[in-house]
């Protein structure tokens, strides 16, 4: 029997997460939908804050930041290499986009305590708006998963 068949829930797909290859790893949830990113995200662990974000919807971050300042966008993008981040500069204004820029060329950072706590920020306005969002079963795209991967 195929050991994806097995998967119980959200600890199993986190353990079989974490022993793909992170290209593997960065593709899968790159395509989950929202909600189920938000699931996995909260049994990651509440002090991985890195962790939670890198599973955010592109579309959630864009909303987010389209009208935050450049400096304030420029923390959040250079604070990781999070897998949604080209998408999310592609998809903002492209005068905030040159602003952003121009700071990480000019080598403008803020100081450790100043990112986490935007990075913090972030991740709270996240989880907010995924909990007013439509939930998805998240056990039944995990069975789903199992299936194709069995064929």
């Amino acid at each position: 029997m195929n050991p994806i068949s097995q998967l119980q829930g959200v600890e199993d797909a986190l353990l079989l997460l974490g022993r793909l290859d992170e290209s593997d790893r960065r593709w899968i949830l790159e395509h989950l939908p929202a909600a189920a990113k938000a699931r996995l995200a909260g049994n990651v662990g509440s002090d991985d804050l890195n962790s939670r974000l890198a599973m955010a919807d592109a579309e959630q971050v864009v909303e987010i930041l389209h009208a935050e300042p450049a400096w304030l966008v420029h923390a959040v993008m250079s604070a990781g290499e999070w897998p949604w981040k080209a998408e999310v500069l592609e998809r903002l204004p492209a005068t905030l986009r040159m602003e952003a820029a121009s700071l990480g060329r000019r080598g403008v950072t803020l100081a450790k305590p100043a990112v986490e706590l935007l990075l913090r920020s972030v991740s709270e306005r996240i989880g907010s708006q995924t909990a007013k969002g439509r939930e998805l079963p998240f056990d039944s795209f995990v069975s789903d998963f199992a299936r194709r991967m069995d064929r």
